[in-house]
């Protein structure tokens, strides 16, 4: 902790960023696209480090240029400096004129289009945004409103699933999306499509596409002690059966499905993917 923090002269710990890029956090993100993104130029010309001029054309950032001008910026290529240094120059003063949210939506298209290693670049962003307490994280290749690391760990595992339950990774990724929408977040089918992540985890490890949740979560008690309190709140929770007064039912039916509701829901219905993947899979030895 600082000297004037120690003291009070400023704070210990600023407000957390829900609809805001400081000064701070907007330095530190580009200082994450210096050292992972741009700092991977290369002069074209022997061993890549010749006294040709440092032309983009030709060189490791031609293709990532291309695509910000194309898809990012619809500006057309024959607007594109010729030359590296006038290039990022024109790229860092649009970065710093950004609204906000603009700030978060470039550095997630980066994340989206880098070529190689783009998980060093997404986890010095994920530094800056926990050091300068966002509430954002990226999760999968995208900026989410979801800034603790226990979250982002289960909604990136139950995203990243690709054996035999891909249909709840489908599932999560296409809630993840709905939710990190920032022009149209779509809370109440980020809530369906999480739901239904874990109706698909039941039915595979029932083998039966008719199966319940309530007949795996059984199936569960008996066969692995999952505890009665534990499945009845599960049950409850996610109103997996056909009554509807259920509190499925009563979340999608409220007039006003917030970014909190969908937000609760995708990581704990990941949690609960990951928690019967898990079982089952201790229970066929895997």
């Amino acid at each position: 902790m600082k000297f004037s923090q120690r003291h009070g002269y400023s704070p210990a710990r600023k407000l957390v960023q829900l609809e805001g890029v400081d000064e701070e956090l907007r330095a530190g993100l580009w200082s994450a696209l210096i050292l992972s993104v741009w700092n991977a130029y290369r002069r074209p010309g022997s061993g890549g480090y010749g006294r040709s001029p440092e032309v983009i054309r030709g060189t490791s950032m031609h293709s990532l240029v291309q695509e910000i001008w194309i898809e990012y910026y619809k500006a057309p290529v024959d607007t594109i400096p010729r030359l590296w240094p006038e290039c990022l120059k024109l790229i860092r003063d649009r970065f710093f004129n950004y609204q906000w949210f603009q700030v978060l939506d470039f550095v997630e298209f980066i994340a989206q289009h880098k070529r190689d290693n783009a998980h060093f670049f997404i986890d010095a962003c994920n530094t800056h945004f926990e050091k300068e307490n966002s509430g954002y994280r990226f999760v999968s290749l995208q900026i989410v409103p979801i800034s603790s690391n226990a979250e982002i760990v289960e909604v990136a595992e139950a995203a990243d699933r690709a054996d035999s339950f891909l249909g709840a990774s489908e599932h999560i990724s296409t809630a993840l999306r709905m939710l990190a929408d920032r022009e149209n977040p779509d809370y109440r089918n980020t809530i369906k499509e999480s739901i239904s992540a874990v109706e698909s985890v039941a039915k595979e490890i029932a083998n039966d596409r008719k199966a319940t949740l309530g007949q795996v979560l059984k199936h569960l008690e008996r066969s692995r002690g999952l505890h009665p309190s534990l499945k009845s709140g599960f049950s409850s929770l996610y109103g997996f059966t056909s009554d509807e007064s259920g509190i499925r039912h009563a979340i999608l039916e409220s007039p006003s499905v917030t970014r909190a509701d969908a937000k609760f829901m995708l990581v704990a219905c990941s949690a609960f993917v990951n928690f019967l993947i898990e079982h089952a899979s201790t229970e066929s030895g895997g």
